[in-house]
């Protein structure tokens, strides 16, 4: 039978213009599905869009620089708190022109990653019903969903790895050129993106000529190569502050290493889909031997080596969407060509995965989060969204309500009230883009502080990932609220001084670039002890140190306290002989401590005291009253030794104070015994309320992040 001969009874072949027709409407079919599973993408990103406490870490610098301060995170020193300087400069710019902090970034976001998936699946991936699989994976990847938005860089990592790749599959004359300055880009918005787009970098420089390879890397690195030289000159350093918060925390190799494992545990159990597709990404081109692509997927390899040797990160599925962005990529140019059926049943699994877990990400709404078990921390890994969403999700904004409304922001504002004061904080973020410029404030996790960075983290196993607090050293709060040297160890006194030339000297003084060589060069290192920064342990403190009082509760090894030693003691020396009747102290409860009143170096008087039992545990403050037979010719010093077995000794503060407390009744637990309720006066009637009760202060609650911290 000929190709135009027809069987009895059968239709007429087609002829080629209607096949072209029907082609043409096929193709327009799969464009109009990819354009609404796009705006499906969208609108799935708006419902979840939110704000992390680590993005205001960024947003303090940004309005820093818009209001005239500099590029820095504190007024008064010259530090890099944000590791993605093109993000950075990305959002000073919009926020130039809308001076607001919540919706700005959060609509840039949106529309970074709206452009970023456009190219991916109208460019990168040739065939439509790949590109609507594709689609389907982001809309249900909580990972891809959450970091959409969320304030970090990640939507404009996904937008310069599409650029990446198209231009690594253009014919452009000038590609190797281009990528590099694309692989510059993507290393000011995060340094570690090097690792996927390196070996598909080397290939395009493979057997170059080394004059016209040298000349394309020399100009498609020269925005990376400015923002060094400025960053050198500017804050003394080569690399962000973070960076060094996160090197520097002394904790083992083999530690972060298994904490990494664990990452990819919990990131099986909050998002196994983007797993999935990154490690199809990674398989494909070695068992299809599409050569082509081996490159990208070496690239997808190192950085997941990468996350588990660096322990992950406390956000869960923060670092898997790049990867999982090159990886789509990477498949959609595969040559296999699956039937529709094939296709169907591609989706119909992606489904499964991305619906099969706790929290959809279609099925997210205003009250994402509200419940509490929704955020559980698992293993030191979290759901951030999920924390921060009650608080700073976009679908939570109420009119006449400031974004974000934590309670723990409530009293932001106070925090520069006293430009000399300086304030440590666990969560620097919200609390630090709401304190405004004037607050002077300290980051325990040494994100956004040069000293706190560069020590150690505390001892012990208790580190969470992205969580490496430090112990402040004493008299470092007192050095930067008086402007004078009050450090009391000597090494870290001058390794201080050399800081504080860098960060706050005069920009091209020559004392100050000889302190940035010997401090870039690691011959400052030797003055950090690092034993003693992770579990400091003083024989001797000067009062101004203990001259913070803490409340009763206070974690007995919260901020600003210090361990007794067990046997040595510990000696607070004041500044001159004091006469005042009484000591008002704070001391670790439920302890009996002994007392030494020196003058000089002789002991003129003893005591005994009991820092009584609190429910709550933490410190205990009492006020004291000193032997009177010391009074008349005072006392400069007080050794405080602990009698306990534990040896679980620390005192918070200790100030001389004029006047003693009346003694009053206590309970069994050591708590005031309350007077019995009055009796209640008779019922008024009711009067409308000044507020909303919702919206009176509370007490602070921690924050979750970190980096974040994250607030």
């Amino acid at each position: 039978m000929t190709p135009d001969a027809a069987e009895p009874g059968s239709p007429p072949p087609a002829s080629a213009p209607e096949r072209a027709a029907a082609t043409l409407d096929q193709a327009a079919l799969g464009r109009l599905f990819v354009g609404l599973l796009l705006g499906l993408f969208v609108l799935v990103v708006v419902r979840t869009a939110w704000m992390t406490d680590d993005a205001y870490i960024t947003m303090r610098t940004v309005d820093n620089v818009v209001s005239g301060h500099g590029l820095r995170w504190n007024t008064f020193e010259r530090v890099q708190a944000y590791t993605h300087p093109l993000w950075m400069m990305l959002l000073s710019v919009v926020y130039f022109v809308t001076r607001e902090g919540f919706f700005t970034p959060i609509f840039l976001s949106i529309a970074v990653s709206t452009v970023a998936v456009g190219i991916l699946v109208r460019r990168l991936i040739p065939d439509v019903g790949v590109a609507l699989v594709a689609l389907v994976t982001l809309v249900l990847s909580r990972s891809f969903v959450d970091f959409s938005t969320s304030g970090l860089e990640n939507p404009l990592l996904h937008l310069l790895l599409a650029l990446f790749v198209t231009i690594e599959i253009s014919k452009r004359s000038d590609r190797r050129r281009a990528l590099t300055l694309v692989t510059a880009l993507l290393m000011l918005t995060r340094m570690d993106a090097l690792l996927l787009v390196a070996p598909t970098l080397a290939l395009a420089y493979w057997r170059t000529p080394w004059r016209p390879a040298l000349k394309d890397a020399a100009l498609g690195l020269a925005p990376l190569a400015a923002w060094e030289l400025f960053s050198l000159v500017y804050y003394g350093f080569l690399f962000p502050n973070t960076a060094y918060a996160k090197l520097a925390h002394k904790i083992a190799a083999f530690d972060l290493f298994i904490q990494g494992v664990v990452y990819y545990l919990a990131q099986l159990s909050h998002d196994p889909l983007t797993l999935m597709i990154i490690a199809a990404g990674i398989l494909a081109p070695w068992i299809t031997r599409e050569r082509r692509l081996l490159p990208y997927s070496l690239g997808l390899a190192l950085y997941l080596l990468y996350i588990a040797r660096i322990g992950g990160d406390f956000m869960a599925g923060r670092f898997f969407t790049a990867p999982l962005f090159l990886a789509l990529a990477t498949l959609g140019r595969m040559p296999l060509r699956l039937p529709p059926i094939g296709l169907a049943g591609l989706a119909g699994l992606v489904a499964i995965l991305g619906l099969g877990v706790s929290q959809p990400t279609i099925t997210s709404d205003r009250d994402f989060g509200v419940d509490e078990r929704d955020n559980l921390i698992d293993r030191g890994v979290a759901d951030e969204r999920a924390f921060y969403y009650p608080h700073a999700g976009l679908l939570r904004y109420t009119r006449g309500v400031k974004m974000p409304n934590h309670t723990w922001l409530r009293g932001a504002k106070s925090l520069a009230k006293d430009p000399t004061k300086v304030h440590v904080l666990y969560g620097i973020g919200m609390i630090g883009f709401r304190a405004g410029p004037e607050a002077r404030l300290v980051d325990i996790y040494g994100l956004a502080d040069p000293l706190i960075a560069r020590l150690p983290a505390k001892g012990g196993k208790g580190w969470r990932i992205g969580h490496f607090d430090r112990h402040v050293p004493a008299g470092y709060i007192d050095t930067l609220e008086s402007g004078e040297e009050r450090m009391v160890d000597p090494g870290l006194a001058e390794y201080n001084r050399e800081l504080r030339l860098i960060t706050e000297g005069p920009i091209l003084s020559g004392e100050r670039w000889a302190a940035i060589w010997r401090m870039n060069t690691g011959q400052l290192d030797h003055l950090i002890d690092v034993a003693q920064a992770q579990t400091p342990l003083y024989r001797e403190l000067p009062a101004y140190v203990l001259s913070r009082p803490k409340e009763n509760t206070h974690g007995w090894e919260g901020l600003d306290t210090y361990r007794i030693p067990p046997k040595e003691g510990l000696l607070v020396r004041f500044p001159g002989l004091q006469h005042e009747i009484g000591l008002d102290v704070s001391l670790a409860n439920q302890d009996k401590y002994r007392l030494e009143y020196l003058r000089g170096d002789a002991v003129v008087a003893e005591a005994q005291v009991e820092a009584e039992k609190l429910k709550e545990g933490g410190l205990r403050r009492m006020t004291i009253a000193v032997p009177t037979k010391i009074l008349k010719d005072g006392y400069d010093g007080v050794r405080i030794f602990g009698l306990a077995k534990d040896g679980k000794f620390s005192i918070g503060h200790m100030i001389p104070v004029d006047a003693l407390p009346k003694k009053k009744d206590k309970d069994k637990d050591g708590d005031e015994k309350k007077a019995p309720p009055k009796k209640a006066p008779p019922k008024k009637a009711p009067t409308l309320a000044s507020e909303d009760p919702a919206m009176t202060p509370t007490s602070a609650e921690a924050p979750s992040g970190g980096d974040d911290a994250s607030g």
